[in-house]
C-alpha cells in the first residue's frame, strides 16, 4: 500500500486542495511530492496529513489487505468455474472498491480482474468500458500482469468467436517463461486447445490439452478436468482414434453425473452422439439426441445444435419426411437471422436434401461453401467442395468436379490455418 496514494485519494475525497491540506505542514511542493509516492516524507509529516485528513492507517492497512484477498478470491473463483462464488464477490464487494483500488498498488489487477469476469459473463458493454480503463493503465503495468492482459484479449476475442485473432494472441505468449504466469498456465493451454479444435487441428489440440489437463489435475480444479477431457475426445474421435474417444466420452458422462453438472453431462452425451454418426451408428446416435432434447432452454444454441443434428441422423435413416420437415421448420422458427445465420442455411440445407437433389446441391455450392470459406470454416468447406466434386463427377460435368476436386485438395493443405 503506497501512503501517497492514499492521502491524495481522501484529499480528492474531502475535497481539499493541495494547498489546503499542506496548510501549516509542509510546501505544497512537499505534498505533491509524497502524493506522486515519488518521496515517502518522514513520519511525523505523514502522522500529521493523516490526522488532518480523519484516516485511521491501521483501519486503512486492512482494508488494503482485505480487497487483496477479495481479488485473489475473486480470480480463483472465475479458474475453478465457480460463478456463484465470483457473482457473489463482485456483487457484494468489488463493484464498489473502484474508487479505493485507484488509491493502491491494486488497481491494475481490479481492472484486470473485472475484465475477465465481464468476459466469461459476455458483458460486452462493460468489457468495452474496462478496457479503455486498462489501456491507460498499461503504461505502469508489471511484466505479469502485461502477460495476464494479453491473455485476457485472447479470451475476449475468443467470447466474441474471432478464433483466428484469438489464436493469433495465444501464439504471442508461447515465448514466456511459464513460472512468469504460473496463475494463468492452465487456462492459457486450455484456450490454446480449444482454438486448435475449433480451427481442426486435432494433434495440437491434445497436445495443448494434455498440458491443461495435467496442471488442472495437480490443482484439482475438477470442472476444467471435465472441460479439457471433452476437447481430448474430440481429437481422438477426429483423428479416428474411436476406442480412445469411446473411454473418454464414458469415463465423462460418469464423472459429470457424479458432480451433478447436467449441463456437461448433455454435452459430452451431444459429443458421444456426432462420433457415432461419424462411424455410421445412426440408430445409437439418434437415441443419444433424444436423450439430449430439452436438456437446454428453447432456442439456445446448444439447443438448435441437437436438433440439427437430430434432423442429419433422421435423414441417415430415412425417417418419416413429415417428421424431419417439423423439425426443420421448429429450428428455423427459433432461429435469430442476425445470431443464428449458419443454423438457419444448415436447416435450409437439409431440407433440400430431402425433396430436392438439384436444388440441395446448387444450395451446397452457392450458399453452404461460400459461407464456409468466407467464414474461414476450411474443414467442412473441404467436405462440402469433396461432395460437389463427386456430383459434378457422376453428372459428367468434369470440369466443374475438378474445380471441386482442387478446391478439396488446396483445403486439406491449409490444415487448420
Amino acid at each position: 500500500m503506497k501512503l501517497g496514494s492514499i492521502i491524495k485519494y481522501y484529499r480528492l475525497k474531502k475535497h481539499l486542495t493541495q494547498s489546503e491540506l499542506a496548510q501549516d505542514i509542509c510546501s505544497i511542493s512537499h505534498l505533491s511530492k509524497i502524493e506522486n509516492n515519488s518521496y515517502d516524507g518522514n513520519a511525523e509529516t505523514v502522522d500529521l496529513l493523516l490526522k488532518k485528513l480523519n484516516v485511521n492507517l491501521e483501519q486503512e492497512e486492512e482494508k488494503y489487505e482485505e480487497l487483496k484477498e477479495a481479488l485473489q478470491e475473486f480470480y480463483e473463483a472465475m479458474v475453478f468455474y465457480d460463478f456463484e462464488t465470483a457473482d457473489k464477490q463482485y456483487n457484494t464487494y468489488l463493484k464498489d472498491m473502484e474508487e479505493f483500488a485507484s488509491s493502491t498498488d491494486l488497481i491494475n489487477l481490479y481492472h484486470l480482474y473485472l475484465f475477465k469476469y465481464y468476459t466469461q459473463k459476455r458483458d460486452y458493454e462493460k468489457i468495452n468500458q474496462t478496457q479503455k480503463v486498462i489501456e491507460k493503465l498499461q503504461n505502469n503495468f508489471t511484466p505479469f500482469e502485461n502477460l495476464l492482459y494479453t491473455f485476457l484479449i485472447g479470451l475476449s476475442l475468443m467470447s466474441e468467436n474471432k478464433i483466428l485473432e484469438a489464436n493469433e494472441q495465444f501464439i504471442r505468449l508461447e515465448s514466456y517463461n511459464p513460472t512468469e504466469a504460473i496463475t494463468f498456465n492452465g487456462e492459457l493451454y486450455y484456450q490454446k486447445a480449444l482454438c486448435a479444435s475449433v480451427l481442426y487441428d486435432p494433434e495440437k489440440c491434445i497436445i495443448q490439452a494434455n498440458k491443461a489437463l495435467n496442471i488442472y489435475q495437480n490443482e484439482n480444479n475438477f470442472l476444467r478436468i471435465i472441460h479439457t477431457k471433452m476437447l481430448l475426445g474430440i481429437g481422438y474421435m477426429r483423428l479416428e482414434m474411436y476406442r480412445e474417444a469411446s473411454e473418454m466420452y464414458r469415463n465423462l458422462m460418469r464423472t459429470s453425473r457424479l458432480l451433478l453438472q447436467d449441463n456437461l453431462f448433455y454435452q459430452v452425451l451431444f459429443n458421444y452422439s456426432v462420433m457415432l454418426t461419424e462411424m455410421g451408428e445412426y440408430k445409437k446416435a439418434r437415441e443419444l439426441l433424444i436423450k439430449c432434447s430439452g436438456s437446454f432452454p428453447k432456442g439456445s444454441q446448444e439447443d438448435l445444435i441437437i436438433k440439427l443434428a437430430y434432423i442429419e441422423t433422421s435423414i441417415k435413416l430415412n425417417r418419416e419426411k413429415e417428421e424431419i420437415v417439423s423439425v426443420i421448420d421448429e429450428v428455423l422458427d427459433l432461429c435469430d437471422k442476425k445470431n443464428h445465420k449458419k443454423y438457419i442455411i444448415l436447416a435450409n440445407m437439409y431440407k433440400y436434401q430431402l425433396f430436392s437433389q438439384q436444388k440441395y446441391y446448387t444450395y451446397l455450392e452457392n450458399v453452404v461453401y461460400s459461407y464456409y470459406i468466407n467464414n474461414n470454416q476450411f474443414a467442412s468447406a473441404k467436405d462440402i467442395a469433396l461432395k460437389l466434386a463427386e456430383w459434378y463427377s457422376e453428372k459428367n460435368e468434369m470440369d466443374k468436379s475438378l474445380h471441386f476436386y482442387n478446391k478439396y485438395i488446396e483445403l486439406s493443405k491449409k490444415g487448420a490455418v
